[in-house]
């Protein structure tokens, strides 16, 4: 029953965060939608928890909003450009981000 409240509560969460999928200033982190992402993506698996996909979309929002000005304005841009092309998901979001910054590093001298 704990889980089926905050499943309730993530959901309308994401309703009142509004109808765009993502909204974000130049700078600011984006306000995904995740909560259709995980919806669709267990429906297509058939397989998986809506829990765990928003409970992990929940941690890595998190992880996230505690990292965003650390990584470049150029990671930051980048990344938000690339998940407004399929479904958004701090899970993806983050990945990228990391990525980059890891990449990034590996070319300095």
């Amino acid at each position: 029953m704990a889980g089926m409240t905050r499943l309730t509560i993530t959901l309308a969460l994401a309703a009142i965060i509004g109808s765009p999928t993502i909204r974000a200033g130049a700078d600011d982190m984006p306000k995904l939608d995740f909560a259709s992402t995980c919806r669709k993506e267990v429906s297509r698996q058939n397989r998986g928890s809506l829990d765990a996909c928003l409970a992990d979309e929940q941690k890595a929002g998190e992880q996230l909003a505690k990292q965003w000005e650390q990584f470049a304005a150029d990671i930051r841009s980048a990344c938000t450009q690339m998940v407004r092309t399929f479904d958004p998901s701090y899970v993806e979001l983050l990945t990228c981000m990391e990525t980059r910054r890891d990449a990034k590093k590996l070319q300095e001298p």
